[in-house]
């Protein structure tokens, strides 16, 4: 190991709290000792991190209260210390925490609440991709509508909730007083960036997401309508189907039509 790396190391076993030789490498001299100047660089660091929760979750932040969010910060930082020079995906694992973590743990629309979140910012984070438009629909031959297979956005996700973590989320973006949390309530979304480059999200009736599921894992229109024979009389399949992939297409939630 070069000299610089096992200062590197050093310097890391040190802000993470292991033991560390990281004060021997530093010279003494000056007005602060090696200590002082040792604190104020790990502070600095924890600082840091915390902005990035901060920015990543500011309204998870917001409903924790000041304690509360101190103390994710702090435990947090102390189980996930980075490990890479990039801070954008430092929060991957701020959801599992709180689910696992106690006092969060006993209050399971945190987990969600952050995991929203996250969704919010990797749908506006995504790659582009060139959107398909109505007229791609328009232009297939009858012959080939049965197979007819859909390529989603890079920035279309769902979200499956058992709490009402997102009328919560709404609630503390216009700053009004959210709701009760409440638990073992099902629900799902569909959380997206628009063509205006604005993330939105919707709520899913049952029946969009098993399209919706259908489609991602390479299923074709004539397996969509089989399954939608759950939900709507056989008379109607192909016209709701059409309906919501025409939908998705006007919502820019499409790349390709095969």
């Amino acid at each position: 190991m070069s000299e610089l790396r096992r200062l590197q190391c050093e310097l890391m076993d040190y802000l993470v709290n292991k033991e560390s030789k990281a004060k021997d490498y530093i010279a003494e001299g000056g007005l602060i000792d090696r200590d002082k100047r040792l604190s104020i660089y790990g502070n600095a660091y924890k600082v840091r991190l915390r902005g990035v929760i901060d920015l990543d979750h500011e309204l998870l932040s917001f409903y924790l209260g000041d304690e509360l969010f101190e103390l994710l910060v702090t435990e947090y930082i102390k189980n996930y210390p980075s490990h890479v020079p990039s801070l954008r995906d430092y929060c991957n694992n701020v959801p599992q925490f709180l689910k696992e973590t106690a006092p969060f743990s006993e209050h399971p629309v945190l987990s969600e609440l952050a995991r929203f979140e996250q969704l919010l910012l990797y749908s506006f984070d995504a790659s582009d991709a060139q959107l398909a438009a109505m007229q791609d629909l328009n232009d297939l031959a009858s012959d080939d509508w049965p197979q007819l297979k859909i390529r989603f956005h890079p920035s279309v996700q769902i979200f499956s909730t058992e709490t009402n973590c997102v009328q919560i989320w709404q609630a503390l973006k216009i700053k009004s007083n959210p709701p009760e949390a409440q638990n073992n309530i099902f629900s799902q979304w569909i959380v997206w960036r628009s063509p205006e480059r604005i993330t939105e999200f919707r709520s899913l009736q049952e029946s969009e997401s098993l399209m919706f599921d259908t489609f991602v894992h390479g299923g074709t229109l004539a397996q969509v309508c089989e399954e939608l024979l759950e939900f709507h009389e056989e008379r109607d399949v192909s016209r709701v189907a059409i309906e919501c992939i025409s939908q998705w297409l006007q919502r820019g939630q499409i790349t390709r039509i095969l």
